[in-house]
């Protein structure tokens, strides 16, 4: 692939963009950020129930939704995550065989934003109708380094864990992309935003309805 990966990046956000509008067209919501089961246990992730809208869908027939994402059938599926939710900086692939480049080799950079006033939380199920503060500043998802999470697992991020995300990118060797990062904005569209993005214009983007004055110069 073209060996710009910054580029890639972006268009891996746009791909699960695009997903998440996809199934947003076939049930009428967003998908959930996290599945629980009858215990109340944590059990599935968004980025599985998005799977048939990343052509995907032999991967999503083979998981099984009546155990855990680290249950023992699920298990045998965590080397086969998509490339779609890999940034191509983040590690190499190559490193696989070592019991660290195995363990990387099955987390994801691209999380959802979960905060009590965002798009995303809990088991909450939220439409395009509930983004008051306009689907164009308003963000979905991120890519982020310092808090990838297995792909499977339904773990994301908040707010805060995003903004040592975006502090700790403005330099080489802690971030995917040096001098910020990506993310995906409720319209479908993926912008980069500075790692010297002021805190208050952050938290302006992750809320759905706090009414903030969008960022200067976005």
């Amino acid at each position: 692939r073209g060996g710009h990966p910054r580029a890639d990046c972006k268009n891996n956000l746009k791909q699960i963009a695009i997903a998440l509008h996809s199934y947003h067209d076939a049930f009428g919501t967003f998908p959930p950020a996290i599945v629980y089961d009858q215990q109340g246990r944590a059990a599935h992730s968004w980025r599985v129930l998005i799977l048939p809208y990343l052509e995907e869908q032999s991967l999503y027939d083979r998981y099984q939704f009546d155990e855990p994402w680290n249950g023992p059938n699920n298990s045998k599926l965590q080397d086969m995550m998509p490339n779609t939710y890999h940034c191509p900086s983040f590690y190499k692939l190559e490193t696989s065989s070592t019991q660290l480049g195995q363990h990387l080799s099955r987390l994801t950079n691209y999380v959802l934003i979960t905060s009590p006033d965002g798009a995303f939380h809990s088991d909450h199920f939220t439409t395009i109708e509930s983004f008051t503060d306009g689907l164009s500043f308003t963000l979905l998802t991120a890519e982020v380094r310092q808090h990838a999470v297995h792909w499977m697992a339904p773990e994301d991020v908040s707010p805060t864990q995003l903004l040592t995300d975006l502090r700790l990118s403005r330099d080489e060797d802690s971030s995917n992309h040096a001098g910020g990062l990506h993310i995906g904005l409720a319209d479908g569209a993926v912008r980069w935003i500075p790692h010297n993005t002021l805190e208050a214009d952050l938290h302006g983007l992750t809320t759905i309805n706090g009414s903030e004055p969008a960022p200067s110069g976005f």
